[in-house]
């Protein structure tokens, strides 16, 4: 699951034998040529489907944020709230 940063000069990728986050940075000018990499991130917390045919993971622009799904506990749930806008419209003063 490698991802390559969007300034294109660092790529990440998953070690399925740690469940890390790994980053390297490379050159792709004359090939590609990667530099040592790093664990950025343990992800044994995290939902990963290794074996699949996309990642699950995103890092933002910078670098510094990475988006991944996390492991539900059966505790957890997703709460929808439908219609907000006209209920918050309700409570708000007219603007007119």
């Amino acid at each position: 699951m490698p991802l390559f940063s969007r300034r294109e000069d660092r790529i990440y990728y998953v070690d399925p034998q740690s469940a890390t986050l790994m980053v390297a940075d490379y050159d792709g000018a004359r090939g590609f040529t990667a530099g040592r990499p790093e664990a950025l991130l343990d992800l044994s917390d995290f939902e990963l489907n290794p074996g699949t045919d996309y990642r699950n993971y995103d890092v933002d622009l910078e670098g510094r944020r990475v988006v991944i799904p996390r492991r539900m506990d059966r505790d957890d749930r997703i709460v929808i709230v439908a219609n907000w806008f006209s209920e918050l419209e309700g409570k708000l003063p007219s603007l007119e």
